[in-house]
């Protein structure tokens, strides 16, 4: 239409109506309908003549209706606006009136426009496209469908199919269109079908709202692609092969177009077990197969359909049936027969009896040459009866075991070979039908209207009949122009549902349903009875549904619907539900509530600033037919109030309990969205405000008391205070005892309330923190209990320190008891570690263990005890200690071994092994050496005074085997013999010394006699020490003074005799006895004497000081004799061990030569 085709138009319709005058005018204005979306908010400006008119004077109006002036805006004093909500209930069209009130009638200026109402389009959804095939090629034309759901747009929309082919000479593009409300299938045309190219398809659908597009991608252009069905399908019976048919076909396309791939399905006619066979034997591009293993004299029905032979696109209808009977087998000759008989199965029950009678030719066989053969097995002659001579019956159990077919054999027992004569029948098993159950009957309402399909549900049961069951279903209209019958049926196995089509659904009539069920055993029917056709309807859910908040009201909420259908074809009742977001606990408004034909309810008695699921459905006004489902979920919170309890306010102790942590929760009843808390510290002398807006505030108390007082702030107003009296330390007393058990997953604390307390208990607090993180909840119950289950979020494996206090309330403020806490778990597992081992201080026979704790969280559980396991080699104990122990000392060790250790830690629930150690025992404990070498220090040195003691009390007895007797040179003739002078002559006993040695020495010079030897003095001193208590010479020592006699004789000792001579040397200093003495060296002669001689360097303490040449004898007597001293000489200053040892006192001879033995060392001494 032109534009000014299209003024004249509106012209000519203003002038009709009289809305159009120029003294008012809306914006926006259009020459069309203006869109406008349901559900949503539009505005509409109105400008008139300011000169005739003011904003006072202006009405909006939508079709009869006066909209409420709160809708109303005043832009200026010539503009008025109007806001509505619109609704597809809405009648065109919107005018602006402006109407001058004066006594004088004026006729009103009235600008109108016409509103289009509607939604944008909703997303298609399972866009699916086909190309057939027509004739021997692919049609041009491909055809699209989709889903484009149930919301009418309700204004003019436009469904554009588009189509792209790739690559060709540049892309070609192809489209179709169509503004059919709900359109749901479009065609685009090709020209020519793209084999072996690339096709891109989508879908745009767009109104004056909106547009939303749905693609289905690039694909092989075979994707699309539908072939016929194989072509001229033929099954051919095989005369030599019973037990198979000869599937027969035509390729429907040529394979330079499509090449296909097939598939064969057949089953026994009647019956809806449909056989495939397997795609792997049927992909090969052929004409024909040969279907195997079938049952011979029996009614088979073949299908075939194809595909691509690589599986793109659909796969083609089914070819139309063929069936084909499968020859008989050369058994079944006409000698005998078997009655009943039929060209098909006989249907017999399982579990009853069957009898079958076979007559043959009495000419060639007798009664005795029949047998029954059911499959290949030989029924028992016991079921036999001959019934004459030429019939004999059989009488069967029936089993669904039993194979086909039944054989009556007749076979002549004669030498000579012959064929037996068979004839069978084969036997179809099975059961009558069950009677079904629960007949149930819905139309769906579709769109505005109730759907004609009736959709009836049964329970068949669970016995399936084996054989072929037909199910049908019979829906009958009455009162009409004759009674209108319908029905469907199925010969599905165990049937259990079935949707018969009345063509319309016949509102307020008479619907009759029922369903009957046979099979060639027998039938049952069950009827649903005839019932108003209101009675099988299930409408859909209220339409719309929006939840609406009223600031106002922060209790309610107002609820608004649209009828699903019209009252006219079905008049429907609501009913409302709704819980709090993430609750399941619904609650239904009375139904007396909501009975009335409306589309709007007000929700009460909620709680403010709660998040509400509304969700509402529908049956028929006079409870008729079904329930709808429930509409979708609507969530709205309601709006703030204020608040109606004040914090959970609680306090915690810090190291110090001098520093208190104030921690609190939100108001139960907050009713809005908690802004700040006004908190109060008082303490007597001081008081403290703050505006905290955190759950805690930390502050140090001064004195023994405080105050605590907190309010929470919404947007709203403020809560009640919430108060708290803390003490230091707590003055009330606690509850007595606190146990705790775990019922269906929770924690159930129980405790005993306290006793001799003069204010009662308000009410219990208890306060859980989880070990070892430290994390705390807390709740409160009433004083009058004295147990309850925890409501906090426990975590099994985990361990909670939970603690009860009674809470005392004085006037207006309130104060805990002392806490009363118990360790607990929600639930215990063994110990995720055991503890690792130390080994120290380790001993002979014992070792010192030490562990660490196992960490709380790796417990699980409270520890009952540790196991201490050591082995050695293949020996193994244990010790059990208590979970507190941290060390051990193990005892009863072997020594010098090799132990390894670990620890066993233990719960109720389990145990777990911590790591191995190994350690070795010492061979000896610390200090058991230096005992050792102790005991055998004093048992040595006890054993030498042992031996010291024995020696000295066996000293005679040690000498006389140690130091054998030395003759007594008195008896010597030495004594008597010198080479110088003749033997003397005997002098007077009185005057001889018989047992006295004389030793002659030529004394010199001392000081030259002796130089020599002065050095060596001190060691022949020791010498002599030494060599005075280890001679060997009876009597005698050779450490004797030079006084002394060489020879010792005692009258204990003159007995003694030895078997060895002793010889002594001769010393001559100077001549003979009596001359003096030249100057000549001295002379000495060597004997063969091995007895030490007495040497003059060893006793130089005996040599005289003077300068002139001396000789001195010395004597040493027997015992009992006297000495002789030197006279005139002085006490020589030589050493001499006799005078230490109080020998008996020396007498020096006469001056004079004196025979003596000269002094020697080691042999002769140099002359």
């Amino acid at each position: 239409m032109s534009t000014s085709l299209h003024l004249i138009c509106v012209m000519f319709f203003g002038c009709a109506v009289g809305l159009f005058p120029q003294c008012a005018k809306i914006l926006p204005d259009s020459a069309s309908r203006m869109p406008v979306e349901v559900g949503k908010e539009f505005t509409a400006i109105c400008k008139f003549n300011q000169s005739l008119y003011s904003p006072e004077d202006i009405e909006w109006i939508m079709g009869n209706v006066t909209l409420p002036r709160e809708s109303y805006k005043t832009i200026n004093k010539s503009t008025v606006s109007v806001t509505v909500k619109i609704s597809s209930s809405m009648k065109n069209p919107l005018k602006c009136s402006a109407f001058k009130r004066t006594p004088s009638f004026k006729g009103p200026c009235t600008y109108g426009i016409y509103l289009d109402k509607g939604y944008p389009p909703l997303e298609p959804k399972n866009l699916t496209c086909v190309a057939l095939q027509v004739g021997r090629m692919i049609s041009p034309n491909l055809t699209c469908s989709w889903d484009p759901g149930t919301r009418d747009p309700l204004i003019g929309t436009k469904y554009t199919l588009f189509a792209r082919i790739s690559p060709s000479f540049g892309s070609l593009g192809f489209n179709s269109s169509s503004e059919e409300p709900l359109a749901h299938s479009l065609t685009v045309n090709l020209k020519t079908f793209p084999n072996h190219m690339k096709l891109a398809v989508w879908l745009k659908v767009e109104n004056a709202l909106g547009n939303v597009t749905l693609e289905e991608g690039e694909k092989d252009a075979e994707e699309f692609v539908k072939p016929n069905p194989p072509a001229n399908v033929k099954v051919i019976p095989e005369d030599k092969f019973p037990g198979s048919l000869m599937v027969n076909w035509n390729h429907p396309i040529d394979a330079t177009i499509f090449k296909l791939k097939y598939i064969i399905r057949y089953c026994e006619a009647g019956s809806s077990n449909w056989k495939e066979v397997p795609q792997e034997h049927t992909k090969a591009y052929t004409e024909s197969f040969r279907l195997q293993s079938l049952q011979p004299y029996t009614d088979y029905v073949v299908q075939m359909r194809c595909i691509h032979h690589e599986g793109l696109g659909h796969w083609s209808d089914w070819s139309s049936n063929v069936t084909v009977r499968t020859p008989e087998e050369s058994l079944f000759s006409q000698c005998a027969k078997i009655l009943p008989d039929s060209a098909s199965l006989i249907p017999v029950e399982v579990g009853k009896e069957f009898t079958a009678v076979c007559k043959f030719n009495q000419s060639l066989y007798s009664p005795k040459d029949i047998e029954w053969i059911m499959g290949n097995v030989t029924l028992p002659r016991e079921s036999y009866k001959t019934i004459n001579k030429s019939t004999v019956s059989v009488t069967v159990k029936i089993s669904s075991s039993m194979k086909n077919p039944l054989k009556c054999s007749a076979s002549k027992r004669t030498p000579s070979f012959k064929n037996p004569c068979t004839y069978g029948i084969y036997l179809d098993k099975g059961y009558p039908p069950l009677e079904p159950k629960n007949l149930t009957c819905v139309a769906l309402q579709v769109g505005k209207m109730i759907s004609p399909n009736l959709t009836c549900s049964w329970d068949p049961g669970t016995r399936d009949p084996l054989i072929r069951t037909k199910y049908t279903l019979f829906a009958r209209i009455s009162p009409s122009f004759g009674s209108l019958g319908f029905n469907s049926s199925s010969e599905e196995p165990l049937a259990h549902s079935l949707t018969v089509n009345l063509k319309t659904f016949p509102n307020h009539m008479k619907l009759a349903v029922w369903l009957k069920v046979e099979n060639a055993l027998g039938n049952v029917t069950l009827e649903e009875g005839e019932e108003d056709a209101e009675e099988f309807v299930k409408p859909n859910p209220p339409a719309n549904v929006k939840v609406i908040p009223e600031d106002k009201f922060p209790g309610s909420l107002m609820v608004n619907w649209t009828h699903p259908i019209h009252a006219t074809i079905f008049k429907l009742k609501y009913i409302i539900r709704y819980c709090e977001a993430g609750s399941s606990n619904w609650k239904e408004v009375p139904q007396e509530h909501t009975k009335a034909y409306t589309e709007s309810f007000r929700l009460q008695s909620l709680q403010p600033y709660t998040d509400y699921v509304v969700q509402m459905r529908c049956i028929h006004l006079g409870g008729l037919g079904h329930w709808s489902d429930w509409s979708s979920n609507v969530t709205v919170r309601t709006p703030e109030a204020i608040p109606r309890s004040g914090p959970d306010l609680w306090r915690v102790y810090g190291d110090d309990d001098s520093v208190i942590k104030l921690i609190w929760k939100k108001p139960v009843k907050s009713n809005g969205k908690i802004l700040a808390y006004n908190l109060t510290i008082d303490e007597g002398n001081s008081t403290k405000r703050l505006v905290v807006c955190s759950n805690e505030h930390q502050f140090r108390l001064k004195g023994e008391r405080a105050l605590i007082k907190i309010t929470a702030n919404n947007s709203v107003g403020v809560s009640p205070p919430s108060t708290l009296m803390i003490f230091r330390p707590e003055p009330s007393r606690g509850v007595d005892q606190v146990s705790y058990s775990v019922l269906d997953g929770q924690l159930q604390v129980d405790w005993l309330p306290p006793t001799q307390i003069r204010e009662p208990v308000s009410e219990y607090l208890l306060e859980w923190v989880s070990v070892p993180d430290k994390q705390r909840d807390w709740q409160r119950v009433s004083g009058k209990l004295n147990n309850t289950v925890l409501k906090g979020n426990f975590q099994p494996f985990k361990r909670y320190s939970i603690s009860v206090y009674p809470i005392y309330k004085k006037k207006h403020y309130s104060w805990p008891g002392k806490n009363f806490t118990v360790e607990a778990y929600l639930q215990q597992g063994p110990p995720l570690k055991g503890p690792s081992v130390d080994v120290s201080n380790t001993q002979k026979n014992n070792a010192f263990l030490k562990w660490n704790m196992i960490p709380i969280e790796s417990q699980r559980g409270f520890l009952t005890n540790y196991t201490i396991f050591y082995k050695t080699g293949d020996a193994e104990q244990s010790v059990v200690v208590d979970p507190h122990v941290c060390s051990y000392k193990l005892t009863g060790l072997a020594s010098e071994s090799q132990y390894v250790v670990h620890i066993m830690a233990s719960n109720v629930e389990g145990s777990v092994n911590g790591s191995d150690s190994s350690f070795y025992t010492k061979k000896y404990d610390d200090g058991e050496i230096e005992v050792i070498v102790v005991l055998v220090c004093l048992g040595f040195l006890f054993f030498i005074v042992f031996i010291m003691m024995l020696s000295l009390k066996n000293r005679e007895v040690i000498k006389k085997h140690l130091w054998p007797q030395v003759p007594d040179p008195s008896h010597s003739t030495i004594a008597t013999w010198s080479p110088d002078c003749p033997t003397r002559t005997d002098t007077p006993k009185e005057a001889t010394l018989p047992d006295v040695s004389v030793v002659e020495v030529d004394v010199f010079d001392g000081k030259s006699l002796c130089e020599e030897d002065k050095a060596m003095l001190p060691l022949k001193k020791d010498k002599y020490f030494s060599e005075e208590h280890s001679s060997g010479i009876g009597g005698s020592s050779c450490m004797s003074s030079p006084r002394q006699s060489v020879s010792d004789s005692d009258e204990g000792d003159s007995g003694q005799t030895t078997a060895s001579t002793v010889q002594y040397s001769s010393v001559v200093a100077s001549g003979y006895k009596g001359q003096t003495p030249s100057l000549q060296a001295p002379v000495f002669a060597r004997s063969e004497s091995t007895q030490p001689l007495l040497d003059c360097e060893e006793h130089q303490e005996h040599l005289l000081d003077g300068g002139s040449h001396q000789r001195n004898s010395y004597f040493k007597r027997g015992r009992g004799l006297e000495q002789l001293q030197p006279q005139d000489t002085e006490e020589p200053d030589c050493f001499s061990p006799m005078e230490e040892e109080d020998t008996p006192t020396l007498t020096e001879d006469p001056p004079g030569p004196v025979p003596s033995y000269m002094p020697q060392q080691s042999g002769y001494r140099p002359q």
